[in-house]
């Protein structure tokens, strides 16, 4: 039998008197791309922040490949690629100096696979990131999501601010070069 991808087992978090989540449990297979839906506020980036070992739960268990989420964070960090809601970036960096700065995060950053994302995303690498449209900072922010080959990506609410065809075009974009890798996606 296969080893899920991720698997949240009576996920429960509350903050203070606040029950945020009661009794969460899904499991996402290998290979998957799974839409994690829910109005706002129903806990999904909690969720997240669990996923990535981010927030203690108040009970309850969060693996990512079988390693647990909170006690082997580092680990579980490296096989996770996450684009968050709203991503924050150095805006005075060009785009090939941030994907410089990141990538000496990871021992395993692929320039070369970089390079070719920047083109299928038809980015400028000499761009400042503070010129960057919406949409180009989503593509930016997938970017170095990737860079590493992650074997899941965890993307929370990744086409906030882009208007409906840019949406589509950035979600299809994004379905179509995931796929093509094999990675696990997660979708909030």
């Amino acid at each position: 039998m296969t080893q899920a991808a991720i698997q949240i087992q009576d996920l429960q978090f509350s903050y203070g008197k606040k029950h945020v989540l009661k009794g969460v449990n899904l499991e996402v297979p290998q290979g998957a791309i799974f839409g994690f839906l829910g109005r706002n506020g129903a806990g999904k980036t909690t969720t997240i922040k669990a996923l990535l070992g981010l927030q203690k739960p108040t009970s309850g268990s969060c693996t990512i490949n079988g390693l647990d989420s909170f006690s082997d964070s580092l680990k579980v960090r490296t096989q996770i690629g996450y684009m968050a809601e709203d991503q924050q970036m150095y805006g005075w960096m060009t785009v090939d100096q941030l994907i410089k700065w990141v990538g000496g995060f990871y021992r395993n950053w692929d320039n070369e696979f970089t390079v070719e994302l920047l083109g299928v995303l038809r980015l400028d690498k000499t761009a400042k990131v503070k010129t960057l449209s919406k949409g180009q900072n989503s593509s930016l922010a997938l970017l170095l999501a990737l860079g590493h080959h992650p074997d899941l990506v965890i993307l929370d609410d990744p086409t906030l601010g882009l208007d409906p065809i840019a949406r589509k075009d950035f979600l299809r974009h994004v379905i179509d070069l995931l796929q093509s890798q094999g990675v696990t996606v997660f979708f909030s």
